[in-house]
C-alpha cells in the first residue's frame, strides 16, 4: 500500500495552462467589431441607487485592435439617461484604450481595471471588468453577441455610473 502512495502522484497532471484564459492576437482580432444594441445606467450617488435606467435609442459600441497589442480600443457611444427626479444627464462619448481580451476558447473576455478619459476639460473614469471575476462583466460570445458592463464616474461626481450595453454584431 505504502508503495501505491508514492506511485499514485505521478499519474495526475496539473498543466494549469490548460485552465488559464489565454490573451493572444486572435482572442482581439475575434471581438473586433461594430456591435448594435441597447443600453441601461444604474447611477450610486449619494446614498442613493437608481437602477436600470433606460436609455432611449439603440447604441453602437466599436471594438478595434490596436496595433502591436493584443489589446483592444472599445469606443462606447455617447448617451443620456433620465434621472427619476426628471434631469437628464449625457455622458459623452468615450474612446478606452488598452483593454485586455482573454478566452477559454468559447467565451473571449474584455477587462480593464482603471481608465481615465479627458473630455472637454471632464476627467471620466472607470473600469471594465470580466465576468469571470467578482466584478463587472464585459464578455463576446463566439457568433458575436456582446453584454458590455462598465463604470463611469464623470469628474469629481460622489458616486458612479454602471452602464449595460446588450447587442450583436452588426
Amino acid at each position: 500500500m505504502a508503495m501505491l502512495c508514492f506511485i499514485m502522484p505521478a499519474f495526475v497532471s496539473c498543466d494549469k495552462d490548460d485552465d488559464e484564459p489565454k490573451k493572444d492576437d486572435a482572442s482581439a482580432n475575434t471581438v473586433i467589431g461594430d456591435y448594435t444594441g441597447t443600453m441601461t445606467a444604474t447611477v450610486t450617488a449619494m446614498g442613493n441607487v437608481w437602477e436600470n435606467l433606460p436609455i432611449e435609442g439603440t447604441h453602437t459600441v466599436k471594438i478595434t485592435k490596436q496595433a502591436n497589442s493584443e489589446k483592444v480600443t472599445v469606443e462606447i457611444p455617447e448617451c443620456t439617461y433620465a434621472m427619476p427626479t426628471g434631469k437628464t444627464a449625457t455622458i459623452p462619448a468615450l474612446s478606452i484604450n488598452d483593454v485586455d481580451v482573454e478566452t477559454d476558447g468559447v467565451v473571449f473576455t474584455l477587462f480593464k481595471d482603471e481608465y481615465t478619459v479627458p473630455v472637454n476639460g471632464v476627467q471620466y473614469s472607470g473600469k471594465i471588468i470580466s465576468i469571470f471575476s467578482s466584478e463587472l462583466p464585459g464578455t463576446v460570445i463566439k457568433d458575436k453577441d456582446i453584454k458590455l458592463v462598465y463604470s463611469v464616474v464623470p469628474g469629481e461626481m460622489p458616486g458612479s455610473i454602471t452602464f449595460t450595453f446588450i447587442g450583436k454584431a452588426k
